[in-house]
């Protein structure tokens, strides 16, 4: 009987170890998540600037351009 309960306890104590370990699994994941998260962000932020530069190089070149034209 002895044996039994000791494999039960084995078992019981196998079980909150992987219980452990799943959360801390979890928290692994929420925390990458997050800091990719924060990254996609910096990104889309990044990519607005250079955009928003872009727009405003082609407008001044399309205005000069226009300005050429007219003062010819």
């Amino acid at each position: 009987m002895r044996g039994i309960e000791g494999r039960l306890a084995h078992i019981e104590r196998d079980i909150s170890d992987m219980r452990q370990e799943n959360r801390a699994t979890r928290e692994e994941f929420r925390a990458e998540i997050e800091r990719l998260r924060e990254e996609m962000r910096d990104l889309r932020l990044e990519m607005r600037s250079w955009v928003r530069w872009m727009l405003v190089v082609l407008l001044s070149m399309w205005g000069s351009l226009m300005a050429a034209l007219f003062l010819r």
